[in-house]
């Protein structure tokens, strides 16, 4: 029984190698021969074409042995160039890469936020210089600036002051009484509110004029303090000439007016007396001289003179006087050799000498 079972044993071993051979190794080899086949088949060919050009060229020359690979040499080559190489171990940018990245990127923000050259930038502001002077340009020559006195006459008749103003320059207006206090205001309105600009502070007696366009022409109506008769003033821009400070004088005593020392009113403002206060002597008056003073005197005709100074005149008594907003003072006196003032309070006696 024993001796029945180790034969079973060794018969079912030998069946188990029998079918693994039938199994895997012969297909294994038949798979080596069909791949194998085709490659001897083609290298005799070519060994049999070689051998036929050789014939052809020279008959006579002794054939030459071919040599032939071994039949596995292209199975073996071709898998071979089958097996992929391993990829590249990536390392990472180097330090040269990393600067010449940053380089690149500067240039393109320089040239993207800067695109022009210093040359190209100063060429391009005195261009722009250029075009900016050339729209700021009067376009005739500049305006003279002056500064003067008018006379203001409320009879019928009289022709109405003027006052001459330009674009962009602003002209101050103040009116004053005969004795050349202020006159306050009470109300004005212009002809053409677009045309002009006129600052008042609704107190004071000064206006602050501005023409809005070079040639537009207009008028000016104001009403001073405690006076009935409105003052009609004509606005001439685009003169040759503009009133930087205009002074009107109105013939009255304002609510402000100074004392009188003389006896009586003075009569109308005398032309002369209004050119001295803008510093134009009369014509034909010789000057005369007053030593260690700023004050100036003129001799007109034989026995009457004219006197312009910033102190008060006490002796001799003047004819007539008109004063100015700046305290400038102009008196009409009789011929003297010299004169008695005030100087805040301080009296002294002035020479007067080239009579």
């Amino acid at each position: 029984m024993t001796i029945c079972k180790k034969n079973m044993i060794l018969l079912l071993k030998k069946l188990l190698v029998i079918l693994v051979t039938a199994t895997f190794i012969v297909p294994l080899n038949l798979l080596a021969q069909q791949a194998i086949q085709p490659i001897a088949s083609n290298s005799t060919q070519t060994s049999a074409n070689m051998a036929s050009m050789a014939g052809t060229s020279g008959g006579n020359a002794a054939s030459q042995p071919v040599n032939t690979l071994p039949a596995n040499f292209a199975l073996q080559s071709n898998s071979a160039q089958n097996v992929p190489l391993p990829p590249p171990a990536d390392t990472g940018p180097t330090p040269e890469d990393i600067d010449t990245a940053r380089s690149k990127a500067f240039d393109a923000l320089t040239l993207t936020a800067l695109p022009m050259t210093s040359e190209q930038i100063r060429k391009l502001r005195g261009l722009f210089a250029q075009s900016q002077r050339a729209a700021s340009a009067y376009p005739v020559a500049p305006p003279k600036a002056i500064i003067s006195s008018q006379q203001v006459s409320l009879e019928p008749g009289a022709t109405p002051p003027i006052i001459r103003l330009g674009q962009g320059f602003v002209s101050s207006v103040l009116f004053l009484d005969s004795t050349g206090a202020p006159w306050p205001i009470q109300a004005y309105d212009i002809g053409n509110p677009t045309a002009y600009n006129i600052s008042w502070d609704k107190v004071s007696n000064i206006l602050m004029m501005q023409s809005i366009t070079q040639f537009t022409m207009g008028n000016l109506a104001i009403l001073l303090k405690g006076l009935s008769t409105p003052i009609m003033i004509t606005i001439v821009p685009g003169q040759p000439v503009v009133d930087y400070r205009l002074e009107m004088r109105v013939q009255g005593l304002g609510p402000n007016a100074k004392p009188q020392i003389s006896n009586g009113l003075p009569d109308a403002a005398d032309s002369s007396l209004m050119n001295l206060l803008d510093g134009v002597a009369p014509p034909k008056a010789k000057p005369l001289t007053i030593p260690n003073s700023t004050s100036q005197a003129w001799l007109l005709g034989k026995d009457k003179m004219y006197l312009r100074t910033r102190l008060t005149l006490l002796s001799p008594a003047w004819i007539s006087k008109m004063s100015s907003a700046d305290g400038m003072n102009v008196y009409e006196i009789p011929k003297t050799s010299s004169i008695l003032v005030s100087n805040q309070g301080q009296i002294s006696n002035l020479p007067i000498e080239g009579l």
